[in-house]
């Protein structure tokens, strides 16, 4: 069996965001898409950084008297009181880790668990190709096991 490396990972069908975009724009993008966060690009379409919903809740957080615990309510104060005024350049995340195609599903998640993040960009030539989640590097295990038990 080859490693699994990133390339085999990667969800291709990347939902990038804009620099410039509201806050309140964000929000919105991500709960439509379904997604928790998205690579950054300037008006080039080059990576600047990467933005989450954690960004969105920390930014508001930050701001609220109001402390509260659950993710799902957190979310949703959020969304009642975002500064029209902040762009996603204001709470983005700048210079964010990447992985090439080539890295593997063991060195991504020692980078994941290193840097406390739930997703990594798979570059290539200076372009976003993908992106691996969390999610996606626990849908490797049963390959894996399956690989082991084949041959033990």
């Amino acid at each position: 069996m080859q490693k699994i490396v990133a390339r085999d990972l990667m969800c291709r069908e990347i939902s990038t965001v804009p620099v410039e975009m509201p806050i309140g724009e964000l929000a919105e993008f991500l709960s439509e898409e379904r997604i928790h966060g998205a690579p950054v690009v300037d008006r080039s379409g080059e990576l600047v950084g990467v933005v989450s919903r954690s960004d969105v809740i920390r930014t508001v957080g930050e701001e609220s008297e109001h402390p509260v615990d659950d993710a799902s309510s957190l979310w949703a104060l959020a969304l009642q009181q975002l500064d029209e005024d902040l762009r996603v350049r204001d709470i983005m995340t700048a210079d964010p880790i990447t992985a090439c195609p080539e890295a593997t599903a063991g060195e991504i998640a020692k980078l994941m668990l290193a840097e406390g993040i739930h997703r990594i960009l798979v570059i290539e030539g200076g372009s976003v190709i993908g992106i691996v989640s969390a999610t996606d590097l626990l849908g490797a295990i049963p390959q894996y096991e399956a690989f082991v038990t084949a041959n033990t």
